[in-house]
């Protein structure tokens, strides 16, 4: 682990990471599309479930058993996209059975980050509720509204999960700032690494560029907390941006790579492969 140390990046690099994160959509579009329509679908598959019970179950139950489930898609769905990233900069076809080998390896740890950011997003979420003087409503009737919402749009569900989604990326990004596993995902897959070195390195990464990091931080903070509050729908565009960034920021901080790869034509690569065998 000596060999793989983050380096010291500038400001203006946050820019760039941007750039650099819509290219690389562009390039593989469908595998990023279907990365998305896999969250949105298992959501949906949820939300029907959780419907189910509405009669017997209080809004609290509901979202203590939906917002965790939708948490752990959410963290795979992720680790996909970073995945679907790094097919896109090396010019490869997005194989689903070698990525599920891939999220299948790292499973515990995945959990563990989605459970850690439920956690935290549940407490800041209930934090703001008991503290916020303008709100009437106490914890339990925040709890059973959202719950009563799902239940009407449940039929017509996109407005209440695109804002489900960005709630918690904006949870999900806080928790990996706060717990300093920001780079966890990227590390762990291309890597083999436990998730106590990838937490080790990541939080060494982050400290080492408090500046770009931070500023990272503050910008998608206000495009979740935009997309949460007023446009529910930038989360349909955020969530696979979201994804191509962290695996940008990961390339230029830990292999020194700022630009992508050419794109080169997919049976090109494949006919060099097959000579080279």
């Amino acid at each position: 682990m000596d060999v793989l140390q983050p380096r010291r990046v500038e400001l203006k690099s946050v820019g760039s990471w941007m750039r650099e994160s819509v290219k690389l959509i562009g390039r593989r579009p469908l595998g990023f599309l279907a990365a998305l329509l896999a969250f949105f679908f298992a959501s949906y598959a949820a939300l029907r479930a959780a419907m189910s019970i509405s009669d017997v179950a209080s809004g609290v139950w509901l979202l203590a058993a939906f917002l965790p489930f939708c948490s752990v898609v959410l963290v795979y769905v992720l680790a996909e996209l970073v995945m679907v990233a790094h097919h896109s900069d090396h010019s490869e076809r997005v194989s689903a059975s070698a990525d599920a080998s891939l999220l299948f390896r790292s499973q515990k740890s995945f959990v563990k980050l989605a459970l850690l950011a439920f956690l935290i997003g549940a407490g800041l979420w209930m934090l703001g509720v008991s503290l916020n003087p303008g709100r009437t409503e106490t914890f339990v009737q925040a709890c059973q509204a959202l719950a009563d919402r799902m239940a009407f749009e449940q039929d017509a569900p996109a407005g209440v999960l695109t804002q489900i989604c960005a709630g918690m990326l904006y949870f999900l990004l806080l928790s990996m700032f706060s717990l300093r596993t920001f780079f966890s995902i990227p590390l762990m897959l291309f890597h083999d690494v436990e998730y106590s070195v990838a937490k080790a390195l990541s939080q060494k990464a982050i400290l080492l560029n408090m500046l770009p990091m931070s500023m990272s931080l503050f910008t998608w903070a206000a495009l979740f907390l935009l997309a949460m509050a007023k446009t529910p729908f930038l989360a349909i565009f955020l969530l696979p941006i979201f994804g191509a960034f962290v695996y940008v920021c990961y390339r230029h901080i830990f292999l020194g790579i700022a630009e992508s790869k050419t794109a080169k034509p997919l049976a090109v690569k494949d006919s060099r492969a097959a000579g080279a065998h």
